[in-house]
């Protein structure tokens, strides 16, 4: 029931914004209202479609695709030491050719990092985490 009622709370919130309104009306089928939609959103976790850490060894470059019903808000990446520890952590940036497709360029400490955790964010704040070992 919490949930079911913070659902209405974010669907009411993100209605009073003019441009999520237009957005969730947008995508919304017919018959169905933006606020619904928003609604939707709300019980939908984002995905982590695939990662890219290929040249990550060599200049530190991430490369993250993520999807949402709606659309995805952030995608952070973290490295992680052998101890769990956070070396260097960041905010991915949204290529501008494709809402899917987000890069991290790492400042400094991929020689230490044995892992990397990416957290995916959806509008209405839900979350999807992904720890990934690093090659050698």
């Amino acid at each position: 029931m919490e949930k079911f009622k913070a659902a209405i709370g974010y669907a009411k919130v993100a209605i009073k914004d003019p441009e999520l309104r237009a957005a969730y009306t947008l995508i919304a089928p017919a018959g169905t209202s933006g606020f619904n939609m928003a609604f939707s959103d709300f019980y939908s976790s984002p995905e982590i479609v695939s990662t890219d850490v290929s040249d990550f060894r060599n200049n530190g470059y991430v490369l993250v695709q993520a999807k949402d019903d709606f659309r995805v808000a952030s995608v952070t990446v973290t490295l992680l030491n052998g101890e769990g520890t956070a070396l260097e952590s960041g905010e991915a940036i949204s290529t501008p050719e494709s809402g899917e497709l987000w890069s991290y360029n790492a400042t400094g400490a991929t020689t230490d990092a044995v892992s990397l955790r990416i957290e995916v964010r959806d509008l209405p704040g839900n979350v999807t985490a992904q720890e990934l070992p690093l090659a050698a």
